[in-house]
């Protein structure tokens, strides 16, 4: 008998808990579908706001669209901003849900996860801006050594966005909560290295590499390729001026001197490349 009564109590306890449960479980999901529904509009007003500002073309401007498709990943600026908005706020609103089921483990943890969202967006932003700047930098550093005739320009440039990169990496970690002290003074030792090496090479050997590369910027600006030249007695056509020697054409012979030859010797320029640059202006 006592048996029979244990058992009855415990189904009108379980039907008990059934029947108060059911209502907060419809609650949670009337709650999660209002959830997606507002995250989802959300979601595209920022990214109708941020088509306007050119979002869609943020994977082209920091060159990760070759890398996205061959990944397989086709989603545009937008779409990737529009999934990102969508679970910020997701997560977010989630807590109520979780909370009317009275699921106090899970909640806590959504907190904590709430709580770092801020500061991977920060350094999602600070990793965006510096790649970005990194670009910049190195296409204005490639198109500067370009100017003045250095051959390994596009190396020079992908070496300061690889630097620009690599400090905004490093902030990003550290906006993460991460220790980047043991990184940051690794790099800042291997800068200061690569300088005191550079500084090094250019004071003992390289001052004679500066001279040449600056001349043949100089230069540039006075001849022509095609010009018919007289050096040192020797008469030829000017084949080109690289970044720190120049190549004459005398007599079917290939002739390379430096650039400084051109600017700090007596040259004679016997025929210009361009005719034209003798010919009168037209009369009005």
């Amino acid at each position: 008998m006592e048996i029979v009564q244990t058992i009855q109590s415990s189904i009108n306890s379980l039907i008990s808990d059934l029947i108060e449960f059911v209502p907060r479980l419809l609650g949670a999901a009337i709650f999660l579908l209002i959830t997606h529904f507002i995250s989802k509009v959300i979601a595209r007003v920022v990214r109708s706001l941020g088509t306007r500002f050119g979002i869609d073309q943020l994977p082209e401007r920091l060159g990760l669209a070759d890398n996205m498709q061959r990944a397989g990943i086709e989603l545009s600026g937008g779409d990737i901003l529009e999934r990102l908005i969508y679970w910020i706020v997701f997560i977010n609103l989630l807590i109520v849900p979780l909370e009317i089921l009275g699921i106090t483990a899970l909640v806590d943890t959504l907190r904590s996860l709430i709580n770092y969202i801020p500061s991977v967006v920060s350094a999602l932003i600070t990793l965006i801006v510096g790649v970005m700047l990194g670009r910049f930098l190195g296409r204005t550093v490639a198109v500067a050594m370009d100017g003045i005739g250095v051959d390994f320009y596009e190396a020079l440039g992908n070496i300061v966005q690889g630097l620009v990169v690599i400090i905004a990496s490093i902030v990003a970690l550290g906006q993460l909560g991460m220790d980047v002290t043991l990184l940051t003074n690794t790099f800042s030792t291997l800068l200061a290295i690569i300088a005191a090496a550079f500084g090094l090479t250019f004071a003992l050997g390289g001052r004679d590499v500066a001279k040449n590369v600056l001349a043949g910027h100089y230069a540039r600006d006075t001849y022509t390729t095609g010009d018919t030249i007289k050096l040192d007695g020797q008469e030829g056509v000017l084949e080109g001026i690289g970044t720190m020697n120049s190549e004459i054409d005398v007599d079917g012979r290939r002739v390379v001197v430096p650039n400084t030859y051109l600017t700090d010797r007596q040259v004679e320029i016997t025929a210009f490349s361009d005719m034209s640059f003798f010919d009168d202006p037209p009369e009005d």
